[in-house]
């Protein structure tokens, strides 16, 4: 019996390895796509180039919120200190205006219009600060030869989107290999 106990274990072990990964579901209808894309190729300035693209928000998520905590961690954050550059444009790349009203949070004034946010964020390991130093492993460091980028750390989130669909490009220096916990 503990025989045919274990050859059933093993091979609904082997069948759950095999199957298909189950792939994310789109949000809700209307929701748009968020397409991130993270340019690590000039590394001099120590600070990430990143962009949002999306074909309009809708007018609720007019605000862009950067991570205040560190998940896991609870510590206070404020990655919106490291941001610089933040900017909106439509398809044609006309400016949109944007307000800073917090610490981590940006008012896009025409969310509908918005095609494209882009903005320059520093590492976290060496940029100095007077209070709330991040912890190293939930912040982000950028060297000549290898980067740590975790996404709460660089990425900004339209606020009412928490269902939206993502998808994450990174550019990287040529001949980099690239290592990461998602598929």
């Amino acid at each position: 019996m503990q025989h045919r106990l274990a050859v059933l274990l093993g091979l609904a072990l082997v069948v759950a390895a095999l199957a298909p990964r189950a792939r994310a579901q789109p949000g809700p209808t209307g929701t748009p796509t968020l397409q991130y894309t993270v340019d690590l190729t000039e590394r001099a300035e120590d600070r990430f180039r990143a962009t949002l693209t999306v074909d309009g928000l809708p007018a609720g998520s007019a605000v862009l919120q950067f991570a205040a905590t560190a998940p896991g961690t609870y510590q206070v954050m404020d990655v919106g200190r490291f941001v610089d550059g933040l900017r909106a444009t439509d398809a044609e790349g006309a400016e949109i205006p944007v307000e800073r009203v917090s610490t981590n949070q940006w008012r896009i004034s025409d969310p509908a219009r918005v095609h494209e946010v882009s903005w320059t964020i520093a590492e976290t390991w060496d940029t100095p600060v007077d209070e709330n130093p991040i912890y190293p492993m939930a912040g982000t460091s950028m060297e000549a030869d290898h980067v740590l980028f975790n996404a709460h750390a660089v990425l900004a989130f339209p606020s009412g989107l928490q269902d939206a669909p993502v998808e994450l490009a990174v550019t990287v220096p040529e001949g980099w290999i690239v290592g990461t916990a998602l598929e």
